[in-house]
């Protein structure tokens, strides 16, 4: 899954056409296992829609070629960004910047229109004042990946996750499911390390049909902590003195109580319970 993260963080940054498609179509398996059919939905039919750009749209189709299904907003390589992202860093900042709609001129119809419309003329005059007075919007030619501060920053980062890595190893001989920060051990349900599979037989159950007729069902997802909510409790058993697991409001209030006191203390054992 990390791999299909940076082969999608690639593909942007270097304009690469065919890595985004391959991105994207890896990128389904994690969102059928996930139970993220919506997105499984659209990701599936932009597919299909960009299988046929060659044939339906060939001019269109050499522009993403040479990287122009990206933005660029400097010369800088490694640069590219996708639409979504130019739209937060431009248009959502300047919506919320000083003179944005958010700063007290309101968010009715009428000024959203407003706004919207005089944006092309607001920069024609910020083009034309940066021309009269010789100053002019550059970039650094330096690359913020490269600065000392993002390499702080990084190598920073590296260090806790190999500090927590070695406190917490997952690599041992035990073939249990575990949370490597808190140690809690997955049940015999959980197949979230199988997702390919289950993910797969998704899609290839979806081939030939509409993605957006196709009935998805929670039960096709991986099963993953989070998922399972139900907990099993022998009714002869108790919980502490007294308290047992049918109990009323003021037993459970008194429960919680006891669990909050000793997680504060630093050491939550049933012993102490």
């Amino acid at each position: 899954m990390v791999g299909m993260a940076r082969m999608l963080i690639k593909a942007d940054r270097a304009g690469s056409w065919l890595m985004h498609l391959q991105a994207v179509s890896n990128c389904l398996t994690v969102f059928a296992a996930a139970g993220h059919f919506s997105y499984l939905r659209s990701a599936h039919y932009y597919l299909q829609q960009m299988s046929n750009l060659e044939e339906k749209h060939p001019n269109v189709y050499r522009k993403f070629l040479r990287g122009f299904h990206v933005a660029l907003r400097s010369k800088q390589c490694w640069a590219g960004l996708s639409s979504d992202l130019v739209i937060e860093q431009t248009l959502m900042r300047s919506l919320k910047s000083t003179g944005g709609l958010t700063r007290g001129s309101g968010m009715n119809e009428y000024m959203r229109k407003l706004w919207t419309l005089s944006a092309p003329v607001t920069s024609e005059y910020n083009s034309a004042m940066q021309d009269f007075t010789d100053l002019t919007y550059t970039t650094s030619p330096q690359h913020k990946d490269s600065t000392e501060a993002r390499i702080k920053r990084d190598a920073s980062d590296l260090e806790k996750i190999r500090i927590k890595l070695a406190a917490c190893s997952p690599f041992t001989s035990d073939p249990t499911l575990r949370n490597i920060v808190n140690g809690i051990v997955a049940g015999p349900d959980v197949n979230v390390h199988d997702f390919e599979s289950v993910g797969n037989k998704t899609i290839e159950d979806i081939i030939g049909k509409s993605a957006f007729t196709y009935k998805f069902k929670r039960k096709d997802r991986v099963q993953t902590r989070g998922n399972i909510s139900a907990v099993k409790i022998a009714p002869d058993r108790t919980t502490d003195d007294g308290i047992h697991s049918n109990a009323g409001t003021e037993g459970q209030a008194l429960l919680f109580q006891r669990f909050l006191v000793v997680s504060r203390s630093g050491d939550l054992s049933l012993e102490e319970v």
